[in-house]
């Protein structure tokens, strides 16, 4: 689907997606390289963020992690920083 601020297109079926502006190419070794970019728009489906807020619900966000060639969930939950704008309630 189409991006707002920028040339690619995002993907549809994605609850999450950022959409960013290269800020700066570091070469790193071998093929490598390191890219910093800044987040100009986000887009999030209402399902996953914290009603009332702009804050994203990590109960709610389930996203695949990408480690050493396989692919994982996320486990239960464990915790949170005192900080953390999306506390509650935690069942452990």
């Amino acid at each position: 689907m189409p991006s707002d601020l920028v040339t690619p297109p995002r993907v549809k079926e994605c609850a999450l997606q950022f959409e960013t502006r290269v800020r700066r190419i570091t070469p790193g070794v071998g093929d490598y390289a390191i890219v910093e970019a800044e987040v100009v728009r986000v887009h999030a489906l209402p399902e996953i963020v914290k009603p009332g807020t702009q804050h994203i619900d990590p109960r709610q966000w389930q996203p695949t992690i990408y480690a050493f060639r396989h692919y994982f969930g996320l486990g239960a939950e464990v915790g949170h920083r005192p900080t953390s704008d999306t506390h509650g309630e935690l069942a452990i």
